[in-house]
């Protein structure tokens, strides 16, 4: 039994982009996610503004795979 909210994604990978104030936080949460095969690290981001800057530009490139 799976917990309420989470979806199974098959073979993809989940996306993650690690957003925190502390580039130590950031570090140590990319290093531990970083043995998981089913994640993909698309990057760190300091604050959300940074964050959500980053996402619109991997939108805009068509990496993300979203569609306008």
């Amino acid at each position: 039994m799976k917990p309420a909210g989470v979806k199974k994604v098959g073979d993809k990978k989940v996306k993650v982009l690690l957003i925190d104030d502390s580039a130590l936080a950031r570090e140590i949460l990319r290093k531990g996610l970083a043995g998981d095969p089913k994640i993909e690290d698309i990057g760190t981001a300091p604050d959300v503004y940074v964050a959500r800057d980053k996402l619109w530009m991997l939108k805009c490139l068509g990496w993300m795979g979203w569609s306008s």
